[in-house]
């Protein structure tokens, strides 16, 4: 691997047109030497802190190198999928979801915005892990009225409220 500024690239590409490379900034955070390293050594990190997300919200997560070269955040509490026990639980933008859905058709997946209430990585840790969130308050309904409930996840494994 070679240092190109911005990312850290194949060195065998004047040799072999290797394209292969990372970014050395991946979600607002600067990688580590040793981070860099050992996503292309081991094809994971360790937990790094420090990430952000879109909205601007810090996060922390593993790091792992597929071998299309894409990278993923797996997080570290609820790294397996609940539904298909086979994939790990990443994030996908919006929402978080099983790696195995394109390989076996897990469709296991957790929208981040519930009742137009952003929930923490804790939250969405225990939703995942445990099938159940603490009561949340600020949850807003479609007729716009404010209400808390905790979350579920059901048998379908679809998320629901929970009033009790």
């Amino acid at each position: 691997m070679v240092d190109k500024g911005k990312l850290v690239g194949c060195t065998q590409f004047n040799e072999t047109d290797c394209d292969f490379s990372i970014f050395k900034t991946i979600a607002k955070k600067t990688l580590s030497d040793k981070q860099l390293l050992d996503l292309i050594e081991k094809g994971q990190t360790g937990i790094i802190k420090g990430f952000k997300s879109k909205e601007d919200k810090e996060f922390a997560a593993i790091l792992k190198l597929n071998k299309d070269g894409t990278i993923n955040f797996i997080f570290p509490q609820n790294a397996i999928c609940p539904k298909c026990k086979k994939g790990e639980v990443v994030d996908k933008g919006k929402l978080v979801g099983c790696t195995q859905f394109s390989k076996t058709g897990c469709n296991f997946s957790i929208f981040k915005t519930v009742g137009n209430k952003a929930l923490s990585e804790k939250q969405l840790t225990d939703l995942v892990v445990k099938g159940k969130t603490g009561k949340i308050k600020g949850f807003v309904g479609k007729s716009g009225k404010e209400f808390d409930a905790k979350l579920i996840l059901n048998k379908d494994f679809k998320v629901g409220f929970d009033f009790s």
